[in-house]
């Protein structure tokens, strides 16, 4: 996934799941929870709200997104 790619979906304000190159899924409820670092915006920043805590991705980590209907809790 590039980061402008990334950008274009964070913009769009729906819940979605993140799909990784090592299988996992993130889910996430509103882009709010996510940041790119600047400068290069090549690292992701995910804060977790059911589980506490945060996680640093490399948005070539990112292989899709999945936009969900309705919000999972």
């Amino acid at each position: 996934m590039t980061v402008a790619s990334l950008e274009k979906a964070l913009s769009q304000a729906k819940p979605f799941t993140l799909f990784l190159t090592d299988g996992r899924q993130i889910a996430v409820s509103h882009p709010e929870f996510l940041w790119l670092v600047p400068p290069h915006k090549s690292e992701l920043v995910i804060s977790h709200e059911n589980r506490g805590g945060t996680e640093l991705l490399r948005v070539n980590q990112i292989v899709s997104i999945r936009w969900r209907d309705k919000q999972v809790a």
